[in-house]
């Protein structure tokens, strides 16, 4: 049977979008990269922005993929909506402690940052080191979004990219990994020692599914007495905080 021609070229439009969801790709691009005239490609274009399953980022800036393309796979980390229902919560957090926050997501095997806040004090982390988009392995972030994949899709992870080496050198074994990975599963809030730091992250729920984590890094000497409770306190209640705005 032939292919459905605009279909087909539909479906070429939201293949080459997806292969960057958030970065705004100008129509003339599109065209060029499928092979299409400019006409065609803005009439397939603006059909599929009208169902949702692209969005225009901006006059003439281009165009991202949208809440149903997301929604075809389940992929609830939708990042505008996510950023939006959870940056309440997170000014609040920053505010009150003057601490670093951040929200990530798995996008593919890598865990990504989406929204972050620096945090105001004179001594903080110096967490302009750490790349937006790394292995999971490597942030507790990270770790709590592959703990909660769903055991299917943890192991296909693991088998694609192997055990973690430096960026988790702790982890010995892959029985090991599992059997860690399940219990931060267990954990409503991962706390972790890292030299003179302590990094912090919750997993934030949509619809029974964890969709995101929300981390913090603080310097050891100031996570203490009532400024460590302050943090705990708030960092604990973000993720009900963030679902009831989704």
């Amino acid at each position: 049977m032939n292919n459905i021609q605009v279909v087909e070229r539909a479906l070429t439009l939201l293949e080459l979008v997806g292969e960057r969801p958030r970065e705004p790709h100008p129509l003339h691009a599109l065209a060029a990269a499928s092979g299409l005239k400019i006409p065609t490609a803005s009439r397939i274009v603006r059909t599929l922005t009208n169902l949702g399953y692209l969005e225009q980022a901006g006059r003439k800036q281009g165009y991202t993929l949208g809440r149903k393309a997301y929604e075809l796979t389940e992929n609830s980390a939708y990042s505008p909506a996510l950023i939006e229902a959870a940056l309440p919560a997170m000014k609040a957090f920053a505010e009150q402690t003057g601490e670093y926050i951040c929200l990530s997501v798995l996008e593919g095997d890598s865990r990504v940052i989406l929204h972050n806040i620096m945090s105001t004090h004179p001594v903080q982390v110096m967490t302009g080191a750490f790349p937006r988009r790394e292995t999971p392995y490597r942030s507790v972030s990270g770790r709590v979004l592959l703990a909660h994949l769903p055991q299917e899709k943890q192991n296909a992870f693991l088998l694609r990219n192997g055990p973690p080496g430096e960026e988790w050198k702790e982890m010995e074994s892959e029985g090991q990994l599992k059997r860690t990975l399940a219990g931060i599963a267990q954990q409503a809030l991962l706390e972790e020692k890292r030299k003179e730091i302590t990094a912090l992250a919750v997993p934030v729920f949509h619809k029974g599914r964890v969709v995101a984590a929300v981390g913090s890094f603080i310097p050891e000497y100031r996570f203490r007495k009532r400024h460590k409770q302050t943090i705990l306190d708030l960092l604990s209640a973000l993720p009900e905080k963030i679902e009831e705005r989704m």
